[in-house]
């Protein structure tokens, strides 16, 4: 009987164990690392430590949203054709322009009147923001009329036969004298707010004058032969800056100029604000540039250089000489005593 009361005290305790006891959760823990290793577990659900069976994740409300828009693009794809809603607005691509149509004001007295305007401005500037400003090569000067982006020979051609298709059009239109008047500075600015506010582009602006109308019509002729010829597409109008006068219905460039200074990014404070800037440019508010002769329209190559160091022609127009207007230039020049014919 002894004995039997001896093994009595030694035998373990066989209450069952409570399951929020620590040894419960080592136990459940241990079993959950056997599951794991001999099975590859699902990455969307987890195993609960209260029961063995594995319990499925809640989906999140941001993987919910995303799938709706998913949904929505695709069914917009199956729908146009084309791209649906998007997370983010794609980037605007930059058009790789190759050549311009251009007219050259590369003569010595335009190059000496402007290296003139722009020694002034650069004089009125302190040391930190004058080497912000970055001067038009004066060799290179020019009214540019519109952009052009011809990536392979077949279109270079094409552009030239258009181009050469309108020569008596043209020649007939700008006989000379046909001169261009320039008047005052005019920016285009960044597009900061306040003071952070700075100036993009320094130009002159055209007069407007009978001239300008005749620069309306010469680029009307240009554009419209380009977009019947396929050179220019028509939905690329807007990113050109060509637009279409609603009164007249021709095409020209939103604003015509002649560029002098480019101006660097810079990062904003310190040194000068915008109203420094307005006011330098506010001293050039009734600047009397002149009037210059208009000689000939280019298709110009983009980085590439004549021996004139103008941009190299494509192709070119040469505005041929109004004989009836010589006659009489040189009839009032014999009467005023004038022997040399200045103005053409």
């Amino acid at each position: 009987m002894q004995e039997s009361t001896d093994k009595m005290e030694i035998e373990p305790s066989r209450e069952p164990v409570p399951d929020d006891s620590l040894t419960s959760i080592l136990m459940k823990l241990r079993n959950a690392e056997e599951k794991l290793l001999t099975n590859e577990p699902d990455p969307f659900v987890e195993l609960s430590l209260d029961s063995e069976e594995p319990v499925k994740k809640p989906e999140k409300k941001q993987k919910k949203e995303r799938g709706k828009k998913w949904k929505k693009r695709e069914e917009s794809k199956e729908q146009t054709g084309e791209e649906g809603e998007t997370d983010k607005k794609p980037k605007k691509k930059q058009e790789n322009y190759t050549h311009f149509f251009s007219l050259p004001l590369h003569t010595s007295e335009f190059k000496e009147k402007a290296t003139s305007v722009m020694e002034s401005i650069l004089s009125k500037l302190d040391d930190k923001m004058r080497p912000l400003f970055r001067r038009q090569n004066v060799d290179q000067i020019h009214i540019t009329l519109s952009m052009l982006s011809l990536k392979d020979e077949g279109l270079k051609e094409k552009a030239r036969a258009a181009f050469q298709a309108k020569e008596k059009e043209i020649s007939e239109l700008c006989k000379h004298p046909f001169n261009l008047s320039f008047e005052k500075l005019g920016v285009f600015w960044d597009r900061g707010r306040g003071k952070k506010k700075m100036p993009r582009v320094i130009f002159l602006e055209l007069k407007q004058d009978e001239n300008l109308e005749r620069l309306n019509k010469l680029c009307h002729i240009i554009i419209s032969e380009m977009l019947a010829n396929g050179v220019i597409q028509q939905k690329d109008l807007k990113k050109m800056n060509l637009v279409c006068d609603k009164t007249t219905n021709l095409f020209s460039p939103s604003n015509y100029h002649v560029t002098l200074f480019r101006i660097k990014k810079r990062k904003y404070g310190g040194g000068h604000s915008d109203t420094d800037i307005r006011q330098v440019l506010k001293e050039f508010e009734d600047l009397e540039f002149g009037t210059f002769p208009i000689k000939r329209i280019d298709i110009s190559t983009r980085f590439a250089f004549d021996l004139d160091k103008f941009y190299l022609p494509l192709s070119t127009i040469s505005f041929k000489e109004d004989e009836e207007a010589r006659i009489q230039v040189k009839k009032v020049q014999e009467e005023v005593g004038l022997n040399e014919l200045t103005t053409i």
